[in-house]
């Protein structure tokens, strides 16, 4: 728009500038003849070709800076939109990575949470285990204790049945206690 402006004001300016030196021409030919009223228009045609003339030269100079700041603002543009593409791209793959990265977290906390679970089962397990062994050391406990007291209070006659050749009937009744404490111990014993 402001090219068009120019450039009919510059066809304007050199219109009026042929038609002025028309008239100089004339005014020259017709030197010999002149009159005062002549000399009067022949001096407001110099001035008006000459103010003309300096209008023309500050419309190109104004022309020429705003041609400049224009290449200027759309070099900054271009500017402008190459560094926004290369922020746009870079975002683009840093949002990429991140994702990545949060997909990766989310199975590795999957992992763990998965593996704590285990532990924690396990540690469960192991706490039955030392409870159920503290039970029975407990009960193995009480069995030594009542086979000491049994051999303390075994008299002279308990041992003399004991050896008893013939029948042995107190060996057997002996045996089979033994026996019996025997299982016992085996069914108190820990089993991993």
């Amino acid at each position: 728009m402001l090219g068009y402006k120019i450039f009919r004001t510059t066809l304007l300016t050199l219109i009026l500038l042929a038609l002025v030196v028309g008239q100089i021409t004339k005014a020259r030919a017709d030197t010999a003849r002149r009159d005062p009223d002549d000399q009067r228009v022949l001096a407001k045609a110099q001035y008006l070709l000459k103010q003309v003339s300096t209008e023309r030269d500050t419309l190109k100079t104004d022309n020429a800076q705003l041609k400049a700041q224009l290449d200027a603002a759309n070099a900054k543009l271009v500017m402008q939109r190459k560094t926004s593409d290369v922020a746009i791209s870079q975002y683009r793959e840093n949002s990429s990575n991140l994702g990545e990265r949060l997909r990766e977290m989310t199975e590795k906390n999957q992992q763990l949470a998965a593996v704590l679970q285990v532990s924690q089962n396990e540690a469960g397990e192991r706490t039955q285990q030392v409870r159920t062994c503290a039970e029975k050391n407990l009960k193995m406990y009480q069995t030594s204790l009542e086979l000491t007291e049994r051999y303390r209070t075994k008299g002279v006659l308990d041992a003399l049945l004991q050896k008893e050749p013939m029948t042995q009937m107190k060996r057997v009744q002996i045996d089979n206690i033994a026996e019996q404490y025997r299982d016992l111990l085996e069914d108190l014993k820990f089993q991993s």
